[in-house]
């Protein structure tokens, strides 16, 4: 129990604000660019599960962080794969072909979203109707294994952390959606499109992220393990990411730790509990 947090939500839609509701509208009037372009290395196989990780290639060496998801999610029942975003195909490491069953290179525009739509498109392709959990670099972790409570959901669509800024919504860093398959992802186009993709943050958020939850309960039970249903000020993936480690939470933000939100908390605030999962701290 973390007071100011609901567990164990499930979806319940809310109003977007007049301010939310004019930025999608922006967003989609000029913010459509062409999908970015990219290239199966590894392709996708028939598998029960997939793990799909996208991984934002910042230099053009893994960091010590981005190895320890891969090896994280190597232990996790399924097959794993991996959408790089790099400039060029030929910045994808080539330690990357032996840490995955599938390798998928991308070009950087487009952020995660662009990412995690080649990687459904692709599973709808060859290996419908698999389970699939989706994460990107931006947590650390994960630091537990993930199968029994995923597997144990009662929902279809699962959030780890879900929050009311803009609507109700599940946040997009990690989620879990049952049996993938061609009507789902048909049902999701809108979400996951395969023709257009938004390169600017700001339209990711208020016209994908936050518009997941909404479009996929129309068809799909949606929920979350943790939600901030009453503060929009207060995004649990950060402000109560000590709170949530302490009850067993698997991710910790990037940015608490290195990022823009590392004035959050003092300098080394979560280093204990990055030495409990043997997590390298940078």
């Amino acid at each position: 129990m973390i007071d100011g947090l609901i567990q164990n939500w499930s979806y319940a839609p809310s109003s977007a604000d007049l301010l939310a509701q004019l930025r999608r509208t922006r967003g989609y009037a000029i913010g459509l660019r062409p999908s970015p372009a990219w290239r199966a290395i590894t392709p996708i196989t028939q598998r029960a599960h997939w793990n799909v990780l996208f991984l934002y290639l910042k230099d053009h060496t893994l960091t010590a962080a981005q190895r320890y998801t891969l090896a994280a999610l190597r232990k996790e029942p399924g097959g794993l794969a991996v959408i790089c975003a790099a400039d060029q195909l030929g910045d994808v490491p080539t330690e990357l072909h032996h840490l995955c069953d599938a390798l998928y290179w991308k070009a950087r525009p487009g952020f995660d979203f662009s990412g995690y739509t080649i990687a459904l498109s692709e599973i709808v392709a060859h290996s419908s109707g698999a389970d699939v959990f989706i994460m990107n670099d931006s947590v650390c972790g994960p630091f537990v294994p993930l199968h029994t409570t995923l597997n144990a959901s009662p929902w279809r669509l699962t959030g780890f952390t879900a929050h009311c800024a803009v609507e109700n919504h599940v946040q997009s860093y990690a989620f879990h959606i049952k049996h993938y398959d061609k009507q789902t992802h048909q049902h999701l186009r809108s979400i996951f499109p395969n023709w257009y993709a938004f390169h600017y943050f700001q339209n990711v958020v208020h016209c994908q992220e936050t518009r997941l939850a909404r479009i996929a309960s129309r068809h799909l039970t949606v929920g979350a393990l943790w939600h901030q249903g009453t503060n929009a000020a207060f995004d649990p993936s950060l402000s109560y990411a000590a709170q949530l480690l302490d009850e067993g939470f698997p991710f910790l933000k990037q940015s608490l730790l290195t990022g823009k939100f590392l004035h959050r908390y003092p300098t080394g605030h979560f280093n204990h509990y990055l030495e409990r999962f043997g997590h390298p701290i940078e």
